[in-house]
């Protein structure tokens, strides 16, 4: 009993030296410990829970979390060297599959275009390569109107045209 007490006392100094938690292998309530600290932050806990059901735990130890528009949250992480994100509601709900984070330079022009034409009141807020993290082929860009209030997926073909368009808040 003592020395779980320690642990427990040692895990907490740790968080609040460091803001994160790290080393705890071994701990029946590293999910719930993780789960707490996300929520402190301001995470959802529903959210976080939901991002540690859909990955390794590791994976969620190492992620970083970022809302976009008014209620959509964005779980981030590395896997085998390249950026992967994946979306979900403030509820926990998972929205889309996760994807290969590109850079604007990697994004064909003539999508771009069409963005610009179709999209004036949007930013671009992630662009992503393929449906999942090993796909190559196609283009989706996550666009966010300027007041927030509306969140949007846009697929393109891997030529850069437009396929379609997915709402998703």
């Amino acid at each position: 009993m003592k020395l779980e007490r320690f642990i427990t006392v040692q895990l907490i100094w740790a968080v609040l030296l460091t803001g994160q938690v790290t080393g705890l292998t071994g701990c029946k309530n590293e999910k719930a410990e993780l789960i707490n600290e996300a929520a402190k932050i301001g995470v959802p806990v529903a959210v976080y829970d939901a991002f540690v059901q859909r990955n390794q735990l590791s994976v969620a130890r190492q992620a970083a979390f970022s809302r976009i528009g008014k209620n959509i949250w964005e779980g981030r992480f590395s896997q085998n060297g390249a950026a992967v994100s994946e979306l979900f509601t403030e509820s926990g709900t998972f929205i889309t599959e996760s994807g290969r984070l590109v850079s604007g330079t990697a994004f064909p022009e003539v999508s771009q275009a069409y963005l610009r034409t179709n999209y004036p009141v949007y930013n671009v807020k992630q662009v992503y390569v393929g449906d999942t993290p090993q796909s190559t082929s196609g283009f989706r860009a996550l666009v966010v109107a300027w007041d927030n209030s509306s969140v949007r997926m846009v697929r393109f073909d891997n030529t850069g045209r437009f396929i379609r368009e997915d709402i998703i808040a």
